[in-house]
């Protein structure tokens, strides 16, 4: 009775953990697609170099697993006689709809992030997130939210959600009786359950070692945007708490200073945004983009600087460690080191910031960033005098300075920080003061918007020369020394911009694959196909290349027992520029394959073995893959392998198969173990091939399966 009660016992519960799949299928397939939409993205457009394929797969298993802990609250509901209770049906639906708001706005942000910056969510994302104000936000969108990055990941997730709301429309449901499928199921659960929870300890564990959070990042940054979003905010709260903020105000109200000699009567560092040397005339860019500056230049009243590197792509990193006289590389925080305005203002120095970007915030101090060094405990140590409002444009500061300072012969210290060419570039300067324009760029591979906004980068630039020019006027009949630097650079659609155009193909091409089988036995089966008979054809716009008009010479390292630091080799120097497109037409990589397959234990097991031939180039690469294929139910077929690839490394592989009645559904992977370049020159990085594929089956089902054997069918 007690094992009768216990097994009773065990057949509720394995009913419970597999209730999503058979009554919300649809809600489950969608809570897991969504999270990967930004990575099966990234995959197609062969963005590989920062996320192996293998990690899709990984992140699959983290997704399905997340996606059934979502959907098994729907299956605590409770049924009464009459139906359905009202207030559990609003409750359900209010939760389906949160969870797809979250799932899909994560999805989309993301997607975005990685196809118009390529970058996932990081550190980086969350502290520009924490920094932005809504003026920032509203440009941004304005700038954004037509262009297909934006347009694309978002069509992705309507497309699912419809067909999400057709499924559901046509109730599409299973009944999941069979204890074979339940089994099935319950271990597929447990795998990906057990990887989940793998990661969630991993991810706690570093948080308890020092090369957190390093390693963090470069362990989740390959599964699902939760990942990468929950790493991201632990980092964020990490770096920035009140315990650092304090320790940056201690380290500025211990500055003392024992003597100071004004050799320098007035300095002004000037802090552009975002600007570009490739767009300014002064760095050789074809329009007249600095035309001031350049007179100045040839008064000789400037000396321009052609090798400066920015620490950082975020104005928050450059400013820290712009203030600080910590060195990059010593291991020293900024933090730890007295920022030099508050070594000038000890030395009796008027300091005056005159900011139009963190200007007029009420920020608190134990805020992060820019917030971190302007607010109303930190400013005070820091500067004499500051503007308290911002202003649309950057040449109304000058009145600021000419409001707060007296210009007399105090010895002064004046920063500037600009706007500069900070999305939106149309906002960046007077409408009046637009000097070029779409016609001006002359770029074959832009569209009329995209030269348009070049157009605007340019204008920015141009009225960004003026605000310097004008500032540095202010101060010619005085004994001064200026500085001008920006933060970080700005790419403006540069040739190696990733560029979607989802209505205009990359090319066309055609191919066949010609296949036989044969029973030699009746549980020996031979295969031989020719696969991939064909060819592509790149279209004219997709296929740019480039040469070269200068030369560069590197005669290698010297490497020593300790290793050897990164050589001094920059790529720019050789100037590549675009040549004419043309299109390409290419053979496909054809292959031979020849195979046997045994089958024992009622048609359930098959073992198999594959050989390939792949002709590459000048050589054949041969394969020999030895396969388990395993049936456990009508419609469902899993297939592990191992490969041995060219006699030079091996390949672990996993393919799922789900045939109904109408469809064929099949997900196939190879996990390479070892790590080559086709060139078969190690490298860290493994790689991976994903095929994907839907079929209509054709005729009889084949008497080698079990489970699609019927009593007419037997031999």
């Amino acid at each position: 009775m007690q094992r009768s009660a216990t097994s009773c016992f065990a057949k509720h519960i394995a009913a419970f953990l597999v209730r999503p799949f058979g009554e919300y299928p649809a809600f489950l397939v969608l809570t897991a697609l969504l999270p990967l939409v930004p990575d099966i993205i990234r995959f197609f457009l062969n963005e590989m170099s920062f996320v192996p394929g293998r990690n899709l797969f990984y992140g699959t298993l983290l997704s399905l697993f997340r996606a059934w802990l979502l959907v098994l609250p729907l299956c605590l509901r409770q049924h009464d006689r009459g139906g359905e209770i009202l207030a559990v049906r609003i409750a359900e639906a209010i939760y389906r709809v949160f969870v797809l708001s979250c799932l899909g706005l994560l999805s989309l942000a993301e997607s975005f992030l990685l196809i118009r910056f390529g970058t996932p969510f990081s550190f980086s994302v969350i502290q520009l997130l924490w920094e932005t104000d809504g003026r920032e936000s509203l440009e941004f969108l304005k700038t954004y939210c037509t262009t297909p990055a934006f347009l694309l990941p978002a069509a992705a997730c309507v497309l699912l959600t419809a067909g999400y709301l057709l499924a559901e429309h046509r109730k599409i449901r299973f009944e999941l009786h069979s204890r074979k499928v339940r089994i099935s199921l319950l271990f597929l659960l447990a795998g990906s359950g057990a990887f989940y929870v793998s990661r969630l300890h991993f991810q706690y564990a570093l948080t308890r070692t020092g090369d957190f959070p390093g390693e963090m990042m470069r362990q989740t940054a390959t599964l699902t945007p939760f990942e990468r979003l929950h790493t991201s905010l632990f980092w964020f709260r990490h770096e920035f708490s009140a315990e650092n903020a304090e320790q940056l105000l201690r380290t500025l109200e211990s500055v003392e200073i024992e003597s100071c000699s004004f050799r320098s009567p007035c300095i002004v560092i000037i802090i552009g945004e975002s600007f570009s040397k490739h767009h300014s005339s002064l760095y050789g860019y074809p329009l007249p983009t600095n035309p001031r500056l350049e007179e100045r230049l040839r008064r000789g009243e400037l000396f321009v600087f052609r090798d400066v590197v920015s620490p950082a792509n975020l104005t928050t990193s450059v400013l820290s460690n712009l203030f600080s006289p910590a060195s990059l590389g010593s291991g020293q925080s900024w933090k730890d080191s007295p920022l030099f305005p508050a070594l000038f203002k000890k030395a009796g120095y008027t300091t005056c910031h005159l900011d139009n970007q963190a200007a007029g915030n009420d920020y608190d101090y134990h805020d992060l960033g820019l917030k971190a060094l302007f607010n109303a405990r930190s400013t005070p140590l820091l500067f004499t005098v500051h503007n308290e409002n911002r202003h649309p444009y950057d040449l109304e500061l000058l009145d600021d300075y000419d409001r707060l300072t007296s210009r007399d012969d105090t010895p002064e210290l004046v920063v500037f920080h600009l706007m500069g060419q900070h999305v939106s570039y149309s906002d960046r300067y007077p409408k009046e003061e637009a000097y070029f324009t779409p016609g001006d760029i002359r770029r074959e591979d832009l569209t009329q918007q995209e030269r348009q906004v070049v157009a605007d980068y340019d204008n920015a630039t141009r009225y960004n020369d003026q605000v310097v020019d004008a500032i540095l006027a202010r101060f010619t009949d005085r004994d001064a020394i200026a500085v001008y630097l920006s933060d970080h650079g700005e790419e403006v659609y540069k040739m190696d911009d990733i560029n979607l155009k989802p209505t205009s193909p990359a090319g066309y091409g055609f191919a066949v694959d010609l296949g036989a089988t044969y029973d030699i036995l009746p549980n020996l089966q031979a295969s031989l196909a020719v696969n991939d008979l064909g060819f592509i054809s790149w279209s004219k716009n997709k296929n740019v290349t480039g040469y070269s008009a200068k030369e560069l010479s590197f005669t290698g390292v010297t490497v020593t027992e300790d290793g050897t630091e990164s050589p001094d080799f920059d790529i720019d120097v050789l100037e590549f520029h675009k040549g004419a497109a043309k299109s390409v037409s290419r053979m496909l990589r054809a292959s031979i394959n020849a195979g046997l397959e045994y089958e024992v234990w009622r048609h359930k097991i098959g073992i198999g073995l594959l050989y390939t031939a792949r002709v590459w180039e000048y050589k054949t690469l041969h394969n020999i893959t030895g396969s388990v294929n395993f049936h456990p139910i009508r419609w469902f077929t899993v297939t592990g392998s191992y490969s041995v690839i060219d006699n030079r490394g091996g390949a672990v592989g996993l393919a799922l198969n789900l045939c109904p009645n109408w469809i064929n559904f099949y997900l196939a992977t190879d996990v390479l173990t070892s790590k080559h370049t086709p060139q078969w020159v190690p490298i860290k990085q493994s790689s991976m091939n994903v095929t994907l594929g839907l079929g209509i089956p054709i005729g009889k089902r084949s008497h080698r399966i079990a489970a699609y054997v019927r009593e007419g069918d037997r031999r």
